[in-house]
């Protein structure tokens, strides 16, 4: 059984939990911006208007969106310690509930041969509940934008 986390690790956890959802915020955020860029470039391609101010401003963009993902990785590789929930669960808010969703478990007896012996074993597939899938993506796909162009 783990032992309780003391205060202090308790703190170090949450500041580092607040610095990688603080990264990560700002790598989606320079995304979205050269992703607004890049549409007005396009725009001013097909209304015939210059577009160097559009490409000066994707190139900075793009150089904004790159040193904040670097930031993010580097910050995920910080919080790398906290990913065992086995050691991390502990140091989550006791006020602050979670919840668990339901799960499709499948179960097969196998057997394996291991150093010459025959083993019979449990196999265990677990499938996380539709509900749990995440398939929002903020920026519109290249055939969603190609559907609007028609």
């Amino acid at each position: 059984m783990s032992t309780l986390p003391t205060d202090d690790e308790r703190r170090r956890f949450e500041a580092a939990q607040a610095v990688i959802t603080n990264a990560a915020g700002k790598a989606e955020s320079a995304r979205l911006s050269l992703f607004e860029a890049s549409e007005g470039l396009k725009r001013a391609k097909r209304a015939g208007r210059p577009q160097d101010a559009h490409q000066a401003k994707i190139e900075a963009r793009k150089a904004t969106a790159r040193s904040r993902t670097t930031a993010f990785t580097k910050e995920s590789e910080a919080f790398k310690p906290y990913t065992d929930p086995r050691t991390s669960v502990p140091m989550l808010d006791d006020d602050t509930p979670f919840l668990m969703f339901p799960l499709r478990i499948e179960t097969r007896f196998g057997t394996i041969v291991s150093d010459g012996v025959s083993k019979p074993q449990l196999w265990v597939r677990v499938y996380p509940d539709d509900c749990l899938i995440d398939s929002f993506e903020p920026l519109p796909s290249e055939t969603e934008i190609a559907s609007t162009q028609r």
